[in-house]
């Protein structure tokens, strides 16, 4: 599993130095103006900031849309609230698939709820039988101590008239001799 990891982890930052590589030429040949890699300074959050791309918040995907320097210089206002506007509605579209996602999972775990619910309460009500009988044990538990004790009292009772009928008999036949 470790082995696993490292080998993810050397092909993860491969992958990145490709990416950075990229950049770094986009950037050479003009076509962004620049960009930093965060995960230099913080590998647990490797987002790339640059002009032209941005990290969507809603579903930590990064968003690359390079715009040339040149094209930049040309947009006028109109062609940049139609990029505000597609990038709005990609937001958007995004948060309404989180949405749609969140609700689907909260159904799926509010089905399991009502599953464990309907478990717990056999779980308890076996819990309650299991009480009874156990209270019903120790009450009968209870009765066949008093029972035994009763019993041996009848047999030390039979012992000692037994050991007085055993003289009486050794005394008759003491007195025959």
């Amino acid at each position: 599993m470790q082995r696993a990891r490292r080998i993810a982890e050397e092909l993860g930052r491969t992958g990145e130095e490709f990416v950075v590589q990229y950049l770094m030429a986009l950037k050479a040949g003009g076509k962004i103006r620049d960009f930093q890699w965060t995960s230099d300074a913080n590998a647990v959050a490797p987002i790339v900031h640059s002009h032209g791309a941005e990290k969507n918040p809603v579903s930590d995907i990064l968003v690359v849309s390079w715009i040339t320097t040149a094209g930049l210089r040309h947009m006028d206002i109109d062609q940049r609230l139609d990029k505000l506007a597609e990038r709005h509605e990609a937001l958007s579209q995004s948060v309404e698939l989180l949405l749609h996602t969140q609700r689907e999972a909260f159904e799926k775990y509010d089905v399991l709820f009502q599953k464990y619910d309907v478990l717990f309460e056999k779980h308890d009500a076996a819990f309650q039988k299991y009480d009874v009988a156990f209270e019903k044990n120790e009450a009968a538990m209870a009765k066949n101590q008093v029972l035994l004790s009763q019993v041996v009292e009848s047999i030390d009772s039979l012992a000692r008239i037994a050991h007085a009928h055993e003289q009486r008999i050794t005394g008759l036949e003491d007195r025959r001799q």
